[in-house]
């Protein structure tokens, strides 16, 4: 599936974001753009904000940061942007957004997924998962604890070389 993904082209699209008002997304705006598919009910994806906030603030010069973010309660919406740096541009996803609905149903594969977009809107990679405060006992039996600051310290880097793939494919 990846291999029939990475190099396919998106179409320019207009979406509502909860906090910037319409935002398109397209060929002509000069930035790559960090798209993410996430939820409300994500345990990942809620972990990763603060590390996804942080790589936002350090590069929203240079990359768009959009989160399509599928709710299944619209009050929930609000409450939950309050986590998100105002240098990400939130999509509300729900059953009265079919634009964004559209968008969704062709993407979705997961969540937390990153989709790595050029200026031009080609598709140059996409990755899923965060990593999230656990313990568990890995396939030899031992036990591993992955503390908050492991969690944050591992989205990090994984967002962190995401943007970096972007900003590469600028040069």
């Amino acid at each position: 599936v990846k291999l029939a993904l990475v190099g396919s082209h998106f179409r320019t699209y207009l979406f509502n974001t909860l906090r910037q008002g319409k935002f398109e997304m397209n060929s002509h705006s000069g930035k790559s753009t960090f798209l993410q598919m996430t939820a409300t009910w994500c345990k990942p994806c809620m972990a990763e904000v603060p590390a996804l906030n942080k790589i936002a603030s350090e590069y929203s010069d240079r990359v768009d940061f959009i989160l399509l973010f599928y709710v299944e309660d619209s009050k929930q919406v609000e409450r939950i942007a309050e986590l998100f740096s105002d240098k990400i541009m939130i999509v509300p996803y729900g059953n009265n957004s079919p634009k964004e609905g559209r968008v969704f149903t062709h993407l979705a594969s997961g969540f937390p997924t990153n989709y790595l977009l050029s200026s031009e809107l080609e598709l140059l990679d996409y990755n899923g998962g965060a990593a999230i405060a656990s313990t568990y006992i890995n396939e030899f039996g031992e036990e591993v604890i992955v503390s908050e600051e492991d969690a944050f310290n591992r989205n990090y880097k994984k967002l962190k070389n995401s943007v970096k793939l972007l900003l590469e494919s600028e040069l």
